[in-house]
């Protein structure tokens, strides 16, 4: 079984991922770079997705796992109420 070479070629999907890979970045000033390295241990990921280049099914669900579990931490207060990253 090849699981972890799950290549993805919809443009639709592309399209999705790289719109939150925009809002995230837009909203957070984190560099695509830093976010694919951060996600995916993989710098270059994001601009292999931009380019239309074979990317792993699963880094592209770490990617979004990753965007989901950030915004859902910046959005919820820290036990003292102070939000946990600044806005």
């Amino acid at each position: 079984m090849r699981d972890k070479s799950l290549i993805i070629r919809s443009m639709q999907i592309r399209e999705y991922v790289l719109g939150r890979v925009r809002d995230y970045t837009s909203a957070t000033g984190l560099k695509e770079t830093t976010l694919a390295g951060r996600a995916v241990k993989d710098s270059r990921f994001i601009t292999r997705l931009r380019a239309d280049k074979a990317v792993s099914l699963v880094n592209v669900e770490r990617l979004c796992h990753f965007i989901a579990t950030e915004l859902e931490a910046r959005d919820r207060p820290s036990v003292a109420g102070e939000p946990i990253c600044p806005r």
